[in-house]
């Protein structure tokens, strides 16, 4: 489905989750004219008056047009976070979720308003993507996919409908390549630079698997691989070792995960 820009005006947003997540969608939504608030501190990544339309508040705000929650790291804090904005918000509001490490049916089932709720893809250093992958459960209302498109596409953003699953489509098979690319590693098939240089010339990626793993993070690409492996069994998504050493150690070349937890 085509993007189309939409008049936002003053609308504001309230986002929760993994900060590395938070701190990328507000500047997104910052960056397309909403206001944003956020109970989190957020650090890095806002510039000039974009930071302006983001503000820390102590408390869930009522007069917010949507939420969105961003948690992929750890469920229970998912589970928390949900149960606190379908209490505090107006029933009226409709919350965007990130359905990448559990799939929005499950998370219905944590709320009381469960109409409100739409799953959506989201992991670090994906949201300059065109598209988002969206997914609704059987509870989720007509007016609740409506309000949300609309949103997402006044982001300029198209959409891809797909099923309720865990790891959705993109989450799946980039984190497949970088497990891949770590069990090479880990089996001296060749080094990073060398898989990474292999994959953007061979194939024309515009990174290779290990620079994605990093821009994600590999403790988000961790997340999404042991939930799949919850979900369907298996060796098929079992993570490679050093992946969980990447996680332990911040990754490759010094580099930081992409959680900000």
């Amino acid at each position: 489905m085509k993007a189309r820009s939409g008049s936002v005006g003053a609308q504001k947003v309230f986002v929760v989750g993994d900060n590395a997540l938070v701190a990328e969608f507000s500047l997104l939504c910052a960056s397309k004219g909403y206001f944003v608030q956020t109970t989190q501190k957020i650090l890095g990544l806002l510039l000039g008056e974009t930071q302006k339309r983001i503000q820390k508040v102590q408390t869930i705000p009522q007069d917010v047009a949507l939420a969105v929650e961003v948690t992929n790291l750890h469920l229970q804090n998912k589970k928390k976070n949900l149960k606190s904005l379908d209490q505090e918000l107006p029933p009226s509001v409709p919350i965007l979720s990130a359905s990448v490490t559990s799939m929005i049916t499950e998370q219905a089932g944590w709320i009381k308003h469960r109409d409100r709720l739409m799953g959506f893809c989201a992991l670090p250093g994906l949201f300059d993507h065109v598209l988002f992958e969206v997914a609704t459960s059987v509870y989720t209302s007509n007016d609740t996919i409506s309000r949300i498109k609309e949103f997402l596409w006044s982001l300029d953003r198209e959409i891809s409908v797909v099923q309720d699953r865990v790891g959705m489509v993109l989450p799946r098979i980039a984190c497949m390549l970088v497990n891949e690319a770590a069990f090479a590693v880990m089996e001296n098939v060749a080094q990073p630079e060398e898989i990474d240089l292999a994959m953007e010339l061979g194939t024309n990626y515009p990174q290779g698997p290990l620079k994605m793993g990093q821009r994600i993070g590999f403790d988000q690409v961790l997340a999404v691989l042991d939930a799949l492996c919850r979900d369907l069994g298996g060796d098929r998504y079992r993570a490679a070792p050093l992946l969980r050493q990447l996680c332990w150690t911040r990754g490759f070349w010094g580099s930081e995960p992409g959680s900000g937890n």
